[in-house]
């Protein structure tokens, strides 16, 4: 049997649309060239409009747009690799350039890619919650900041937290961004399925963008497992 592995991921699709009242067609999100990835959940970060999506083969969920707030699938939709979402935006705002913002949640699926070398069989598992905290300078731009994680356990990450208006990327253990871009901390918060581990004195990758001299919060939450002889 070919082995798998699985991340979270999570892409954001954001369009203004021109005209009040406009429709909008032939939009699309373009997803990875190197997973397989399985649609779970969408989520709306805004208001005044009305979205279909289509699935792999560009059949249309909706039958017509329809107004979205927290869409779950199941069971979850396959895109392949090389994939991408259709999307059509309706305004019903009144105004022209109402911003459509979309969180397009779900797992990537990985073939011949070996697991994380984090601790499994029988271990511990202790709640654990790290905190990162951050002022973001005059640039806008806080690149390449980590979080450094316990030497003596491994760590599963099942659930972010963020407080202070910014936009916020992490990667998994492989410095693979979970987000195509830096997402709007309202994002944040729901639980991650399958949890994304991380190995024993890792770190965690950020990314976050947002206006200079505001404070930003992280809190990675999951459990720290330990091994038991």
């Amino acid at each position: 049997m070919t082995p798998c592995y699985e991340v979270p991921r999570e892409y954001l699709f954001t369009y203004s649309i021109p005209n009040a009242g406009q429709n909008c067609s032939s939009l699309s999100l373009i997803l990875d060239a190197d997973g397989e990835f399985f649609l779970d959940e969408v989520v709306s970060g805004g208001a005044g409009y009305r979205v279909q999506f289509a699935d792999l083969a560009q059949t249309y969920l909706q039958h017509n747009p329809v107004p979205l707030d927290d869409w779950i699938i199941d069971p979850a939709i396959s895109y392949g690799t090389r994939g991408q979402i259709q999307i059509v935006a309706q305004d019903t705002s009144g105004s022209p350039g109402n911003p459509v913002s979309l969180l397009f949640r779900g797992r990537n699926k990985y073939t011949n890619l070996p697991q994380v070398n984090y601790l499994s069989g029988k271990c511990r598992e202790d709640p654990r919650d790290y905190i990162f905290l951050g002022i973001i300078p005059a640039s806008g731009l806080m690149e390449n900041q980590v979080q450094d994680l316990d030497k003596e356990a491994s760590f599963s990450l099942r659930q972010v937290i963020v407080s202070g208006g910014a936009q916020l990327q992490f990667a998994d253990a492989r410095r693979n961004f979970i987000q195509n871009t830096p997402i709007p901390t309202s994002f944040f918060g729901r639980p991650y399925a399958p949890q994304i581990d991380y190995p024993i004195g890792g770190q965690i990758l950020i990314r976050i963008t947002g206006t200079p001299g505001v404070q930003v919060q992280i809190t990675f939450r999951g459990v720290n497992r330990y091994r038991v002889d």
